[in-house]
């Protein structure tokens, strides 16, 4: 099934990975359920490390979980949530994604201005077929 990522003004389609930071996965939703994959990178700082495979939390600091429902995921730091993806039952593959990896260490958010990445806004964007949409060193 084709899946369609909406973030930040962004669309980010049939995409392996959504994000990757030094070479290794951190973001990665799937459909047929909706599904979650969030990992910082190896020797990531253990107070903010966190690793969520396929919705089901491996590893993650004080007060790190995931929560969920039908058509809905969210993965939360300390209560904060860092992840959070809407499936649209009436568009099959179409997700809506909401993050806020600061409070994990990374300088990556969306709001209504779009998707900042460090100091870096980007917004209207169609990224396609990518084994990577966005990657970070």
């Amino acid at each position: 099934m084709s899946i369609k990522v909406l973030l930040g003004g962004n669309e980010f389609v049939d995409c392996a990975n959504i994000v990757e930071v030094r070479g290794e996965q951190l973001l990665r939703v799937a459909v047929g359920p909706l599904r979650i994959t969030l990992a910082t990178p190896a020797g990531w700082d253990e107070a903010q490390a966190i690793a969520v495979v396929e919705n089901d939390l491996k590893l993650g600091a004080k007060g790190a979980r995931v929560v969920g429902a039908e058509h809905s995921v969210a993965v939360l730091s300390r209560d904060v949530p860092v992840v959070v993806a809407i499936a649209d039952p009436g568009k099959p593959g179409e997700v809506h994604l909401r993050i806020d990896l600061r409070p994990i260490g990374i300088q990556l958010f969306d709001d209504a201005s779009g998707l900042h990445v460090g100091s870096n806004l980007f917004t209207g964007n169609r990224v396609s077929n990518a084994a990577t949409a966005i990657s970070l060193g």
